[in-house]
């Protein structure tokens, strides 16, 4: 497992939407029609029990997570990761995920 901010590409055919790539790869997306950014489901869940668990918010879990970053990288500056980018991506992936669950419970009642 990594533990840093990654810049990459992603390279995707028209068979299927970029959206649908980045969730195939379990990276939630910033936005559901030209996304820039995303966070992987890992790190949304593990910042889900770390909010639970300590009553942190977004951004000071941003900066908890771009501090511990920079200690890993012996103190040599890495990309951040963005309290904005975070927020958006974690409360679109609890709503994401809330609804998932509640669809699978009324096809199972069904």
């Amino acid at each position: 497992m990594t533990h840093n901010v990654h810049e990459m590409k992603i390279k995707y055919c028209n068979c299927r939407s970029l959206v649908k790539t980045m969730i195939l790869m379990q990276v939630f997306p910033s936005s559901a029609k030209r996304p820039k950014s995303g966070c992987h489901f890992a790190l949304l869940d593990f910042l889900h029990l770390f909010k639970m668990n300590a009553q942190v918010s977004n951004h000071a879990s941003a900066d908890i997570m771009n501090q511990h970053l920079l200690i890993l990288n012996n103190h040599n500056e890495t990309k951040k990761l963005s309290k904005i980018a975070l927020n958006f991506c974690y409360q679109l992936y609890r709503k994401t995920k809330y609804h998932v669950k509640e669809m699978l419970v009324q096809e199972n009642k069904g």
